[in-house]
């Protein structure tokens, strides 16, 4: 019994503390700007992904919008790999696929590596 109870709490602090790290983010959003604001954006949509997929794509979408309007091309393509995750979380695959695309495209013009592996990692 005390085993169970002990496995239970660790799991249930785990959850929290995740929860905890996303809540901290999104507190820490109105005193971001741009870039940074849009890191943050990405890392929340990730972090959403897997517990609420409609917020998550709402973050990665608003990290889109905002690397758009300041034409910060790193941005752009992260938030496009962000959707492609969500995307194919989703089932809609051959949509996750073009956004994977559009962002490899962007890496390749920068001739980021890393970026580019990012995408084929995917």
């Amino acid at each position: 019994m005390t085993k169970t109870l002990t496995l239970l709490l660790v799991i249930l602090s785990v959850g929290l503390y995740g929860q905890s790290k996303t809540d901290s983010l999104i507190a820490l959003l109105p005193q971001l700007s741009d870039t940074s604001r849009i890191h943050v954006l990405n890392t929340i949509a990730l972090q959403l992904s897997f517990k609420d997929i409609a917020k998550s794509q709402q973050y990665a979408e608003q990290a889109l919008e905002t690397s758009r309007t300041t034409n910060y091309q790193k941005g752009e393509a992260e938030s496009l790999c962000t959707m492609c995750s969500i995307m194919g979380q989703k089932g809609q695959f051959s949509q996750g696929l073009d956004l994977c695309r559009n962002a490899l495209a962007i890496y390749e013009r920068s001739a980021s590596k890393p970026g580019q592996a990012d995408v084929l990692n995917r």
